[in-house]
């Protein structure tokens, strides 16, 4: 699959997922933020609390749930784009946040707030 594929297939699935959480009363302040190290597909408002969201989408069974690739270099990564994000909007990264992952698995979504701690 071509680079360019992949990339308009991951799109068209974080579209599905923030269309999603709008529906769940969530704010999307953001998508598809990134800098040179890192990216976080969703940046979104649920009350008080600044939400960062991974999106996974799984096409195939047996690859495993989308939560399961989020592995810990990963959440590092998100984690320092997320206090960049922070830093550079509030001013400070001491502000009330969660990550949270959207697992797209076939024609199944599953939210997770608090998908894991940093």
């Amino acid at each position: 699959m071509e680079i360019n594929n992949k990339r308009f297939i991951g799109n068209e699935y974080e579209k599905l997922a923030a269309r999603f959480l709008e529906e769940k009363g969530i704010t999307i302040l953001c998508r598809n933020y990134q800098l040179k190290f890192g990216e976080i597909d969703i940046i979104a408002k649920d009350n008080d609390c600044i939400v960062f969201v991974e999106v996974k989408y799984r096409s195939l069974q047996g690859l495993g749930c989308g939560l399961s690739a989020i592995d810990y270099r990963k959440r590092k990564k998100i984690a320092l784009v997320a206090s960049c994000y922070l830093a550079k909007e509030y001013g400070s990264d001491n502000v009330f946040c969660r990550f949270d992952c959207i697992s797209i698995d076939g024609n199944k979504i599953t939210w997770i707030k608090n998908a894991f701690e940093v």
